[in-house]
């Protein structure tokens, strides 16, 4: 991000009055010069209590490849100017800036509210609008792939882990989640999450994975070819996956997501606040069955072309990466024996061996 001498520019009356005709009228997303400066992500919940609400904040991204000047360029709800960027800014390709700090309330919240935040250029021109479903206390309204057109404009609203400042996505490094095991039955009773390293050793200190509102700290590091089995509360994922829908995010110490997948129907949210499925997503399984990544470095970001219904095999490669193990960790050894040796003896075994805790942030 580069930044200048800022020089005022004063917006008139009737300029402001035409800009808020325009937000009052758009209903869906609308492109204008500067396409590729979107909203990328905004806390809307930010306190998580009723009332007056402080803290809230918006993030608008380039996703373009040449920079654009974004000096005076302002967001706005449905009524009135809640932030503009006051100093002199040019985004290079790929940076974020944030309206940070903005007045008490900013952004609506209440159910029955016209939840709605634009983006203005500083002519007055119309960039963009997003509409957006009621918000969960403290969970961010984040743009899935930061806003890549093959992902369709889709939000997640359940982000309790937002990447405020960052992309909301990086480049796919080598770890991913390659099983996710969300339906159990009575031979397989242990649902569980798996992530896996292809690649060099990678330290995931204060990385997370998150299911929908509920965040999984990670510990330690990774070696080529290790898996980690995220498997719940020290007993099961049982009361957390969903048997029909979900998703998992694997997120880096920022919080920007190097790996996500969807199965079933997991609804999103487009621009104009509706719920839309994602069109990728994993096909749901029968009861019993996992979705595995196969092979289990491959990643098109189209998990429908990347998993595939298997029986549930927690730390199994089915396909031999070279040069990469796949070792077993003590944790993988403790999945795969516990529903033989008891819940007391599970969980004093969880405790002495695993590094992974659960924190579950809302109800």
């Amino acid at each position: 991000m580069k930044s200048k001498a800022f020089k005022g520019i004063v917006l008139t009356t009737v300029l402001a009055a035409t800009m808020l005709l325009l937000l009052s009228t758009v209903q869906v997303s609308v492109k204008a010069a500067d396409a590729d400066v979107e909203i990328n992500e905004f806390l809307v919940n930010a306190t998580g209590l009723p009332g007056v609400q402080t803290g809230q904040w918006v993030e608008i991204i380039n996703t373009g490849t040449t920079d654009v000047d974004v000096t005076n360029w302002y967001i706005i709800n449905t009524t009135k100017i809640i932030g503009t960027i006051t100093s002199s800014t040019t985004l290079g390709a790929g940076d974020v800036y944030v309206f940070d700090n903005l007045p008490a309330n900013s952004l609506a919240f209440s159910p029955t509210a016209a939840r709605k935040v634009g983006l203005y250029d500083d002519t007055g021109t119309f960039i963009e609008n997003v509409s957006y479903p009621t918000q969960y206390a403290l969970d961010a309204h984040t743009q899935l792939y930061d806003g890549a057109d093959w992902a369709g404009d889709l939000w997640d609203r359940d982000n309790l882990a937002p990447s405020k400042g960052y992309k909301n996505f990086v480049n796919p490094g080598s770890v991913k989640v390659s099983e996710v095991y969300y339906d159990n039955d009575s031979m397989t009773p242990v649902e569980f999450i798996e992530i896996y390293n292809s690649g060099p050793a990678v330290n995931i200190d204060n990385w997370n994975v998150r299911y929908k509102f509920f965040l999984f700290d990670l510990m330690g590091s990774l070696d080529a070819g290790d898996h980690a089995v995220l498997y719940g509360n020290g007993v099961n994922f049982t009361t957390y996956l969903h048997d029909s829908y979900g998703n998992a995010y694997v997120l880096n110490e920022n919080n920007q997501s190097v790996d996500m997948m969807t199965w079933g129907t997991q609804y999103y949210y487009n621009e104009a606040g509706s719920g839309t499925p994602f069109s990728y997503y994993c096909p749901d399984v029968a009861t019993g069955h996992s979705l595995e990544r196969i092979p289990p470095f491959t990643d098109t970001d189209q998990d429908s072309n990347d998993f595939f219904e298997v029986d549930p095999s927690p730390c199994t490669l089915r396909y031999t990466v070279p040069g990469v193990g796949g070792a077993i960790t003590p944790i993988d050894k403790l999945l795969m024996i516990m529903p033989w040796i008891g819940l007391a003896s599970a969980i004093a075994i969880a405790a002495a061996t695993t590094a992974i805790t659960i924190k579950k942030r809302r109800p």
